[in-house]
């Protein structure tokens, strides 16, 4: 067995042996390489080829807004149909009825007495004018015919005072008269007021019922419409010569 001195010794002799024999033709004494980690090789680029598009499918397309022509009104949103309920109630639909307060009937019936107690006033001192002042112009006025048909109209300021000046136009002296009014605020600015009055001149007396229809205008009370029976026969009542007996209707 060769020691391990002996064989670096023959392996160094036999290493220039080696070099020479490579230059000479003699093929190289194999040597074993050193263990290497290999580096990673690069492949070479591939040409890719053209590829080819698979086919697709072609979405629906969203057609452009038309352009509208000219003189072509453009749509315009519908307001919503009013409800079944509504159209059943027409005209009413929209209607509330103004109510009365506590506060407002209790001023609107002291206001009321103190209308009717001026219209006294000026019939007992003949006040013409004093009671022009408390009528809404023209007023509506009403009575009946003895047949029961009733009869009337609207009156301007010239036939009313023609026709009031009898009760207003001098103090009737002798006369008395004696009301028991119901005033009904219909709002607090309508009024209705029914009258049970009690008419003496000397030894005669008569009794009866009128009617008055007030509005409200700018603050103040006055007579809208007068109504009485029994007017339609005399002479000059269309005309507006004669007037009501009850008409200066008043307080108690």
């Amino acid at each position: 067995m060769m020691s391990p001195v002996r064989f670096l010794v023959l392996l160094s002799l036999l290493a220039p042996i080696a070099v020479l024999g490579q230059g000479t033709g003699a093929p190289p004494t194999p040597t074993r390489p050193s263990p290497t980690t290999p580096e990673p090789s690069t492949p070479a680029p591939a040409t890719a080829e053209p590829s080819t598009p698979a086919p697709t499918t072609p979405e629906p397309s969203t057609p452009a807004p038309a352009t509208a022509e000219p003189g072509t009104p453009a749509p315009t949103t519908a307001e919503p149909a009013p409800s079944a309920a509504a159209k059943d109630q027409g005209p009413m639909a929209g209607w509330t009825p103004r109510k009365v307060t506590p506060a407002q009937e209790k001023q609107g019936q002291q206001q009321i007495m103190a209308l009717l107690k001026k219209m006294e006033q000026a019939s007992q001192k003949g006040e013409l004018d004093a009671a022009v002042a408390l009528v809404d112009f023209p007023v509506l006025m009403l009575t009946d015919t003895k047949a029961g048909e009733g009869v009337g109209g609207p009156w301007n300021e010239e036939q009313w005072r023609k026709m009031m000046e009898p009760v207003y136009g001098k103090p009737m002296k002798g006369l008395k008269m004696t009301h028991s009014p119901k005033i009904f605020l219909v709002t607090d600015a309508l009024a209705t007021v029914d009258d049970s009055w009690t008419m003496t001149m000397g030894k005669k007396k008569t009794t009866g019922r009128s009617a008055l229809l007030l509005v409200r205008k700018g603050g103040d009370w006055k007579v809208k419409a007068m109504v009485e029976g029994g007017w339609g026969d005399m002479p000059g009542v269309g005309e507006g010569k004669r007037a009501p007996a009850g008409s200066d209707t008043g307080t108690k």
